[in-house]
């Protein structure tokens, strides 16, 4: 039985999903500008900040206060997915780099993400508190923003593969430009 306010909480869903689309391709964005590390950061800060209240805004019952919980909660972890991809490449050596990325996320995603809808339901279901769901968010987010500043990042330079070959063909431009002048 699909009826009228189902439908609409898929459209509802559909919509905030184009929104988040839009906030991860501002945010990755700010991040070759501002640096993705520092997203990475402001976007857990966000999380810590505003998951109890657009957790408990998602539990008030209306239609318009699950809008604003939740297009913000999306919105914020557009910060985080808009940055990620571009912060794992650079935090690791090239020659251990699938092997880290592939096992790390993937070990975090099953243990984190794959877990978190359980847990969400069993605290829901102990509590009747959707806000108890978002502290829960916001500890992952504060787990996850202490292990960014504290990673060791690996300065990349001449390793960089698309540093030294943009150097390469600065030089290259730079001998072209002077051929012949003396």
């Amino acid at each position: 039985n699909f009826d009228r306010s189902t439908a609409y909480i898929w459209v509802m869903h559909t919509a905030l999903c184009c929104l988040q689309v839009c906030a991860i391709s501002l945010s990755g964005w700010l991040g070759d500008h501002v640096g993705n590390t520092r997203m990475m950061v402001i976007g857990c800060c966000l999380i810590v900040v505003a998951a109890v209240p657009c957790m408990a805004s998602m539990g008030k019952g209306t239609i318009a206060a699950a809008v604003l919980g939740q297009g913000s909660l999306m919105c914020i972890v557009g910060v985080l997915a808009g940055n990620l991809p571009t912060w794992m490449v650079r935090a690791f050596p090239v020659d251990v780099r699938f092997t880290t990325i592939a096992v790390g996320y993937n070990a975090g995603q099953a243990a984190f993400g794959g877990t978190a809808s359980i847990l969400a339901t069993l605290i829901y279901s102990k509590t009747k508190s959707t806000a108890l769901i978002g502290l829960y968010h916001a500890g992952l987010a504060l787990l996850a923003g202490v292990s960014i500043v504290l990673s060791a990042r690996r300065r990349r330079s001449e390793e960089d593969p698309l540093m030294w070959m943009a150097e390469g063909v600065r030089q290259g431009l730079t001998a072209a430009s002077s051929f012949g002048r003396g």
